[in-house]
């Protein structure tokens, strides 16, 4: 208690003071958001919904002439679907009038490769990172406790490496390292009796099969799997392997946190973070158990609204 009071209180309160974030704010909203109804959460997502697309027509010229309408469900679709292209086409004029300049595009790239340029505010990339870790909190984790992420960019920030420094955070790209620097990398952190995955799960994968190839043991309480999608078999090496609770979670790289679910077969729509239709080739909603185009409305992004967005997956109508 003694360490989280000392993180959120003051070295996170004070991160978010100097470079205008709201890592905690966002942190005491999703623990709210956790505690709420399902009719509760249906009405945040309204209340969330119609607030972003009433500023979207009132700041970003490209929307000015949508048709207004009382009911939020209604009102969105009267919004132009949008794909990736649009993105990198047109990013520019999707910016708000009223932009926040503390901020920057990010660029992102899916499995198509085409990347795309979002910009986001220091406080809308703080709701990413505050999502993240509430969703380690649901796995168990407090403050103090280990984390090996994993990923694929060699490049830290300054920020982020005091950021791994104060969460006890070892961040490794397993694909740039050599397999004894990975044998090296699990025997350093056997001392930990409390250790946290997170990052892609085929690359976890592969330090499960090192671990066993070499009678290593970790002491893995929990995987946070994010970055592409989690098949059968990855998931049940990894279970195997360290008997701990696996929290699966999806979402676009355009910075869309969209669900997240520890079930085999089933994940939870974050609904306070995204507004998420099911649609045929016409643009119309499917019917339950049809398979159509995923499409995301961010209701988290206001300084370049992402409304509509068909971001190239399916999925059966719910």
């Amino acid at each position: 208690m003694i360490y989280k009071f000392f993180i959120e209180k003051i070295v996170f309160t004070s991160y978010d003071f100097i470079s205008q974030s709201a890592l905690v704010k966002y942190l005491k909203y999703l623990r709210k958001m956790d505690s709420l109804s399902a009719e509760e959460l249906i009405e945040e997502q309204e209340k969330k919904l119609m607030s972003l697309l009433l500023h979207a027509k009132n700041n970003v010229p490209l929307y000015k002439n949508v048709t207004y309408k009382e009911n939020p469900y209604e009102f969105v679709r009267e919004f132009p679907i949008i794909k990736r292209t649009d993105l990198i086409e047109n990013a520019a004029e999707r910016l708000a009038k009223n932009k926040n300049e503390k901020g920057r595009f990010f660029d992102s790239s899916g499995s198509t490769g085409m990347k795309t340029a979002v910009f986001l505010s220091n406080q809308e990339y703080s709701y990413s990172q505050a999502t993240q870790l509430h969703w380690l909190h649901w796995l168990g984790y407090e403050y103090g406790d280990r984390i090996i992420q994993v990923g694929l960019r060699s490049n830290r920030s300054i920020s982020k490496k005091i950021k791994d420094i104060l969460l006890n955070t070892e961040y490794t790209f397993l694909t740039k390292i050599s397999y004894e620097e990975k044998i090296a990398l699990i025997k350093k952190n056997q001392k930990y009796k409390k250790i946290y995955l997170m990052g892609y799960p085929n690359v976890i994968n592969e330090l499960v099969n090192i671990s066993r190839e070499n009678d290593l043991k970790l002491n893995v309480k929990g995987f946070l799997s994010f970055g592409e999608n989690l098949n059968e078999s990855v998931r049940n090496n990894i279970e195997e392997a360290y008997e701990c609770p696996i929290l699966n979670t999806y979402g676009a790289a355009e910075g869309v946190m969209i669900s997240a679910g520890m079930d085999r077969d089933k994940m939870h729509i974050l609904s306070p973070n995204v507004y998420v239709e099911i649609l045929d080739e016409y643009n119309n909603e499917v019917e339950k158990g049809t398979v159509g185009q995923v499409v995301v409305t961010n209701l988290n992004g206001y300084h370049m609204p992402i409304i509509r967005y068909k971001i190239g997956d399916i999925s059966a109508g719910r």
